[in-house]
């Protein structure tokens, strides 16, 4: 698909969604690559774009945004998170819709979880290896599988705690 912006870098994007009128404004917009509508899950490209710096918008351009609708993060997916090895290791997120944050123990190469609140697949920011926890951990606690999306895939988390 063709967009207004023929370039090489990162642009500000406008979206209006074909199936819910849904509209956005993204400052993560890029020649020839699309969002996905966070409500149809249809690929939208933008109808209007241009360089970042004359964006009027009130978009704050260094917030992290959600991975999983660009269409440029999905194809580059074998690279989405920092690390990149095989084990476990301790990741911190941030939600690109609400700025919720949490941490986890349960991170993993290129592999994110959903935010409680808006229910969108966010990636980690940081990760970093583990290390035994010098606070009490409550091991009774249970892995939010439903918002894991190793455990979602079937590929369940081990139990193990730190």
């Amino acid at each position: 698909m063709s967009t207004p912006y023929q370039g090489k870098g990162r642009v500000f994007g406008e979206f209006r969604c074909s199936q819910c009128n849904r509209t956005w404004q993204s400052g993560n917009s890029w020649a020839n690559t699309g969002q996905m509508c966070q409500y149809c899950q249809i690929m939208i490209y933008p109808y209007s774009q241009r360089a970042l710096e004359k964006s009027t918008s009130k978009i704050d351009l260094n917030k992290p945004h959600p991975r999983n609708l660009c269409e440029r993060c999905r194809s580059e997916r074998a690279m989405s998170t920092p690390y990149q090895g095989k084990g476990r290791v301790f990741g911190e997120f941030r939600c690109s819709q609400c700025n919720r944050t949490w941490q986890s123990g349960n991170s993993w190469a290129n592999t994110g979880q959903k935010c409680e609140r808006c229910q969108i697949m966010i990636y980690p920011y940081s990760q970093r290896q583990l290390e035994k926890s010098t606070t009490e951990i409550d091991l009774n606690k249970p892995h939010p599988r439903h918002l894991c999306e190793r455990c979602l895939s079937g590929n369940l988390c081990p139990t193990k705690r730190y």
